[in-house]
């Protein structure tokens, strides 16, 4: 009875022992429980993320990868510019490449025909994934097929009634010619099976939904010049079909004349600076004369041209185009009525390279502009010059730049009746030099070849090794102008040095090597 009645007194002031342990492990089971549920959920989201990221990064670089040159979608140049490593909002990714050249066998332009071409198209393999110690996802993996003229369908998806032509127009009046995008093309099938399709100016041009049989294309220039050819298309799946139709023409070169009027009072305007770019890096600046005209000799191509005067809004001009004959363009200036008070000062900017003698740079674009959103556009003459003038007082920003170079931004201050004279110094830009290693008598690609490519102008500043690809292709990243010595070694030929001038853009160099 005495043990009874002391169990009853300790029910009667609390909880038995057994009972406060048994309790406190359930808590602790509970909270262990809790705590695994929220690390469970927060992985989840973090892989979700980071699946959501590995995804927009696999995009991002394949249409990076369909906005490249053709020549430089290789395996090696993808990993040097698209770069194999990513640090995005903290997490790390890993990037493959994989270019596979492909033959279409049924467009009598691959194995077994007359030009050896085994490559008609890419088929591109990108693949991101992440490289997290705490967790893994699934890799994205993305595939597309391109062609010298963009993408492709997947050719294991191309069966008939589905067949593609892409056509290509250029007009040859030098090597390479120059690309045409004004050209009317058509295509019929002579054989009655498909209807007859007909493209607006495009450049290229992409038919689909054909099925396999005999088709006529013709193009029609803007001066009513045609030229046609004809492509047979098989039935067998896997088929589209490149081509190119060429203006075979001598070399014609013509004349462009703009006049420039007053849109409202249809005046001459003398006076006005007109430059225009296009074909073979042309790019040339003049200033209107009396009858307010700029002519521009010699001229073979489609063309842009710009327009300015102070006291006038700047206007444009788009795919001019000048093949055999002479072309004149008007363009009517309209007053910038909302611009800012005429001033008396005036501002001479002279631009020149930076570094050597300091030459003076012609046709360099130089912007000037105040707080007050005055804006003015003016282009260097052969003395690298350019002057503003009836400036209000104040301080401008100045920028000058110019294809190949660097461009530069500084701050002038103009003073009423006073010209202020500045020097502003471009570092010339460099570019991508890829190198094409081929075999002299059957024009295959060289795999494993050592290019070695040092420079500029006969220093070491820059020297870089690297083997090429299954293109043949290696691929530099050139900062600075200048004459580069290339040597390029491999097992079984004869070595072969040369030299290349980068002068700003991309360069493509072809070496053929030859067996011993």
């Amino acid at each position: 009875m005495r043990i009874a009645e002391k169990v009853y007194r300790l029910r009667e002031s609390g909880f038995t022992i057994v009972e406060v342990l048994f309790s406190i492990t359930m808590l602790t089971l509970a909270a262990t429980s809790m705590l695994t549920l929220l690390s469970v959920s927060s992985t989840g989201i973090a892989k979700a993320k980071v699946q959501t990221i590995a995804n927009d990064l696999a995009n991002q670089k394949m249409e990076k990868v369909r906005n490249m040159h053709y020549e430089h979608i290789t395996t090696n140049f993808l990993k040097f510019d698209l770069k194999t490593e990513d640090v995005v909002e903290g997490y790390h990714f890993t990037s493959t490449y994989e270019v596979t050249p492909i033959d279409d066998p049924s467009d009598n332009i691959g194995v077994n025909d007359e030009d050896g071409n085994t490559e008609d198209y890419k088929k591109v393999v990108i693949t991101v994934e992440s490289t997290s110690k705490f967790f893994t996802t699934p890799s994205v993996t993305l595939t597309s097929y391109i062609g010298p003229f963009g993408e492709v369908g997947n050719p294991a998806e191309i069966g008939p009634g589905n067949g593609q032509v892409i056509v290509k127009v250029y007009v040859d009046v030098a090597e390479p010619g120059y690309e045409v995008d004004s050209a009317l093309v058509s295509i019929t099938p002579t054989d009655g099976n498909d209807s007859p399709q007909t493209y607006s100016p495009t450049n290229p041009i992409i038919f689909t939904g054909l099925t396999g049989g005999t088709y006529k294309i013709v193009a029609t220039l803007p001066d009513s010049s045609e030229e046609s050819i004809t492509v047979v298309l098989s039935n067998d799946e896997g088929w589209f079909h490149d081509s190119f139709i060429i203006f075979d023409r001598a070399s014609y070169p013509a004349d462009l004349t703009i006049i420039v009027r007053d849109l409202v009072t249809q005046q001459l305007l003398p006076g006005a600076t007109v430059r225009v770019t296009g074909p073979a890096y042309y790019d040339t600046t003049l200033i209107t004369d009396a009858q307010g005209q700029a002519v521009f000799t010699n001229l073979e191509g489609s063309y842009n041209a710009e327009v300015s005067k102070t006291g006038y809004l700047t206007e444009t001009l788009s795919n001019i185009l000048v093949m055999g004959s002479d072309v004149v363009e008007v363009v009517d200036l309209e007053p910038d009525v909302g611009g800012p008070p005429q001033g008396s000062g005036s501002l001479e900017v002279k631009v020149e390279e930076k570094g050597g003698k300091h030459d003076p740079i012609p046709g360099a674009r130089v912007e000037i502009s105040n707080d007050s959103g005055y804006f003015e556009v003016g282009f260097t003459d052969d003395k690298g010059k350019v002057l503003f003038e009836n400036l209000v007082p104040g301080d401008y920003t100045v920028t000058a730049s110019k294809d190949g170079y660097n461009s530069d931004t500084q701050t002038a201050t103009v003073q009423d009746g006073k010209k202020k004279k500045i020097k502003m110094r471009l570092q010339p830009s460099g570019g991508i030099l890829t190198v094409r290693v081929i075999d002299e008598k059957n024009n295959q690609p060289i795999q494993d070849a050592k290019v070695r490519v040092y420079g500029p102008d006969g220093s070491h500043d820059f020297d870089q090794t690297l083997n090429t690809d299954s293109q043949g292709v290696a691929a530099f990243n050139i900062s600075d102008w200048g004459t580069y010595q290339v040597e390029v070694e491999k097992s079984g030929y004869k070595n072969k040095k040369t030299n290349v001038e980068v002068n700003g853009g991309n360069v493509l160099l072809t070496i053929k090597l030859k067996k011993k």
